[in-house]
């Protein structure tokens, strides 16, 4: 907190902490292992997330990591374009690219049927 120049972009300061030790997690961490749905219950500490659209869950899965980061903090976290890019430390303008690209590739994926996705 010290390291924080601007009080006003603690907010992106700490989304960008929370993307680095996640992203470090998943690298170290490749390989996953099936665990019960028994044991699971049991660690479960709160409440379980609930996908309400598991074709849109897939479809994220899907995407590679750069663009599924992108529409993880624009949709589900709610952050402005140029949040973001000071999250990931890019140009807002590869955000908005990266972010109309991944929203293309979610249509396709999706099957656009006319509706927005």
């Amino acid at each position: 907190m010290g390291s924080l120049k601007d009080p006003h972009s603690m907010k992106t300061w700490f989304y960008r902490i929370v993307v680095n030790a996640s992203l470090d997690f998943l690298r170290k961490r490749r390989r996953s292992y099936p665990v019960e749905d028994e044991v699971l219950t049991r660690l479960d500490s709160g409440e379980a997330d609930r996908y309400e659209d598991l074709d849109l869950k897939n479809a994220l899965d899907q995407l590679p990591e750069k663009y599924r980061t992108i529409i993880v903090l624009r949709f589900f976290e709610d952050l402005k374009i140029e949040e973001i890019a000071e999250v990931l430390d890019e140009n807002a303008n590869t955000i908005k690219t990266r972010l109309y690209t991944s929203l293309n590739k979610l249509r396709l994926t999706l099957g656009d049927n006319g509706t927005e996705v």
